[in-house]
């Protein structure tokens, strides 16, 4: 619980440093905060219009000392991020983002987790290199990507569209008592 309470109060302090938030404003959003998670104290910051997307990535990106990124809208290579089971990023809040060379770079929403190296070095034998991202968008588009690949695929209406292809497929179904 204090972990949770020590994270509030710092994004709470970079968040005042950049003008974002007003100093008057600290008291009454680490008193609410006190009990909850970070993801409940970013996702409140940006509902209620305290802070913009950029200024909580911002602190994250100061917080965390890495590069934060806007995962929202981003295209994912399918293929690196088939390489992780949807639950685990799920679970875990990251999904990867680009390859460069020998390395991954994923987006996290806890750069810091000491777990998540390991758990991506499951699946993956590249170097790890993170950036923090906002917990629901990374939730969001993971579930995005697989609803989007899901439905990728194209009707049966359009699979064969020609007429002049000589290569019909023609299926015939059985029923029970005709087998």
């Amino acid at each position: 619980m204090a972990e949770r309470y020590d994270i509030v109060e710092a994004l709470t302090t970079i968040l005042i440093n950049q003008g974002a938030i007003k100093d008057s404003e600290r008291t009454p959003i680490e008193t609410a905060f006190r009990d909850r998670g970070q993801s409940q104290f970013e996702d409140f910051l940006l509902e209620e219009g305290i802070i913009t997307k950029e200024q909580l990535l911002g602190a994250l990106a100061t917080f965390y000392e890495v590069p934060a990124l806007d995962v929202e809208g981003e295209f994912f290579d399918h293929h690196l991020v088939t390489m992780f089971p949807k639950d685990v990023m799920l679970r875990n809040l990251f999904i990867p983002y680009q390859r460069d060379g020998d390395v991954l770079i994923c987006i996290a929403a806890n750069p810091n987790n000491p777990a998540l190296l390991e758990i991506i070095g499951r699946f993956v034998s590249y170097d790890i290199a993170f950036m923090v991202g906002i917990p629901h968008h990374i939730t969001d588009e993971v579930k995005e990507f697989y609803e989007r690949s899901l439905t990728d695929f194209p009707r049966e209406d359009e699979v064969h569209d020609s007429d002049d292809d000589e290569t019909d497929l023609h299926v015939t179904v059985i029923e029970e008592d005709e087998a």
